[in-house]
């Protein structure tokens, strides 16, 4: 397991970035410096560990491709995704990451959209793994805040099964009874409004970033992309500060994007 040592601003900033085969032909919302940090992290690792990237509504394949192009380590890359081009086209995502092997697509459970007379969605119906019935949202309401044991607690293991996780040529990471172990996890927070209320939008950023932390092992990184929005930065002190209820120690890695303030928080975890 990668005992990973954050990257500090600085480093970020002394890096020459002039080299990356990002594109601005291909669609995604990836920039140059969190390239960097996800180059730092991932350079870091040994090729059988697990990179999970969380990029809802937003997984065109072009972080992958980078990943695939540009880092010294091909990790296993799972990319968790409902995969229904709400924000941006998700459909050619095994194409734009080069169809490589160790790309992996992960589907979350979909749902569909309650309307009113002003075609505004005001509920969402699903069923999620392991329930026998579906289950509805209702946004017209706020959403029940968790408690600090709650976010502590709070992880979304039951929803991977290794079998159905697979890549371009539809071969599986894992069987059903493995587990998903990743050591690095990186959270690209949708911030683009697809019309849910912005309270429930706060509530789904937190349930991610909460997951995330409780799923790392001791020494494994999360890193939260577009921190400079408070729906996400207020997110991710509030899950610290329920791991500072429960005694978890952690240590934390502030990145600025350009003239954008801190946009990525690094957060490595040490008990």
């Amino acid at each position: 397991m990668t005992d990973f040592v954050l990257p500090s601003n600085a480093d970020i900033e002394a890096i020459d970035k002039s080299g990356y085969t990002l594109s601005s032909d291909d669609a995604g919302l990836i920039v140059d410096y969190q390239a960097a940090v996800i180059k730092n992290l991932i350079d870091q690792m040994s090729a059988d560990e697990t990179v999970h990237i969380r990029s809802t509504f937003q997984s065109t394949g072009k972080t992958e491709k980078f990943i695939v192009n540009d880092c010294t380590t091909i990790p296993n890359i799972v990319t968790t995704d409902v995969w229904g081009n709400a924000v941006l086209d998700t459909s050619t995502f095994f194409t734009m990451s080069g169809n490589h092997d160790k790309v992996f697509k992960h589907t979350v459970v979909g749902g569909s959209a309650g309307t009113n007379d002003d075609d505004e969605i005001v509920s969402i119906t699903t069923r999620l793994p392991g329930d026998s019935s579906d289950s509805t949202i209702d946004f017209t309401a706020d959403p029940v805040a968790l408690n600090s044991a709650q976010m502590a607690n709070l992880n979304f293991k039951s929803t991977y099964d290794l079998s159905e996780i697979k890549n371009h040529a539809d071969v599986a990471l894992g069987t059903d009874s493995d587990e998903l172990g990743s050591n690095l996890i990186a959270l690209f927070p949708n911030v683009v409004d697809v019309g849910v209320p912005d309270a429930w939008v706060k509530d789904y950023i937190l349930n991610l970033v909460c997951a995330g932390f409780n799923e790392l092992p001791v020494n494994g990184v999360l890193v939260i992309m577009n921190a400079m929005y408070s729906k996400v930065n207020t997110s991710v002190w509030t899950m610290l500060a329920a791991q500072d209820s429960v005694g978890r120690t952690y240590e934390t890695s502030e990145i600025n994007g350009s003239d954008a303030g801190v946009d990525i928080i690094c957060i490595k975890r040490l008990s």
